[in-house]
């Protein structure tokens, strides 16, 4: 016969048991690691040019063109600044300087974070200085050398007015019509168009009446020389239409050949 106390025994080891053991702990998900960003790429500039490198004050338009790249493929803004104070937005810009000299340009490509520049020089020439032209004597038997005569102006320029001074003397040994050894006053100005000189002189003939002498003339690539129309008696800025008769280009000078 089974005792109950021996049952009894069983059912609470039994218990004890079952309340000894503990669920398992749920498992935690792995985290996904987070990408380093990677770090913006400076733009690179290509090129950068000037057309032309050298120009008449207040008179050529400098066309001015950069090419660049961004290694990240992002939108480029370009920013010009011209040496004079004065700047630009974009990839082809064009300035006219109204003062002279060697001009640092630069431009400035960014891409919104990050900015590459590079430089460019030009050199604007203005008209102030010396300019003399000689009768090209003895060519063809139309001037001879002893009545070979000499032109020169002394020119001031500002922005794009030019003031000064014209003057005609005999360069051979025989000197003749002595009145033309004056000097006469000079006004013109410069334009962005050719002709881009207009020179006109108050003339005065031996009498006291007044020749006008006007010149509408346009400088070689690098502005050393002047060459182009001549007439006397319209001025004003009229557009002179006669060729400079037997007559040299101007060029610049520092001394005046003056006998």
């Amino acid at each position: 016969m089974i005792s109950l106390s021996a049952i009894f025994a069983a059912v609470a080891c039994s218990s004890k048991s079952g309340s000894s053991s503990s669920p398992s702990a749920p498992s935690q998900p792995v985290p996904t690691p987070t990408p380093t960003p990677t770090p913006n790429r400076a733009p690179v500039i290509n090129s950068a040019t000037a057309s032309p490198v050298v120009g008449l004050q207040a008179s050529h338009a400098i066309a001015f063109s950069a090419s660049a790249s961004d290694p990240d493929g992002d939108a480029l803004q370009y920013r010009w600044t011209f040496g004079d104070g004065e700047t630009a937005s974009g990839q082809t810009v064009s300035h006219i300087y109204q003062t002279s000299g060697t001009m640092a340009v630069a431009v400035a490509v960014s891409d919104g974070s990050a900015t590459t520049t590079t430089d460019a020089a030009v050199s604007i020439v203005s008209l102030g200085g010396i300019w003399f032209s000689a009768d090209p004597c003895d060519v063809g038997g139309t001037i001879s050398c002893a009545s070979q005569q000499g032109f020169y102006f002394t020119l001031t320029q500002t922005g794009s007015a030019v003031t000064g001074s014209w003057q005609v003397f005999t360069l051979g040994p025989v000197k003749f019509l002595p009145s033309l050894f004056n000097v006469y006053p000079v006004t013109g100005s410069v334009s962005t168009s050719s002709p881009r000189i207009h020179l006109d002189v108050a003339a005065m003939g031996s009498s006291g009446n007044p020749i006008p002498e006007c010149f509408t003339l346009d400088s070689n690539a690098d502005v050393t020389e002047l060459g182009g129309y001549y007439v006397g008696g319209v001025c004003g800025g009229t557009p002179v239409t006669a060729q400079i008769p037997r007559r040299n280009p101007f060029v610049r000078t520092t001394t005046v050949p003056h006998p």
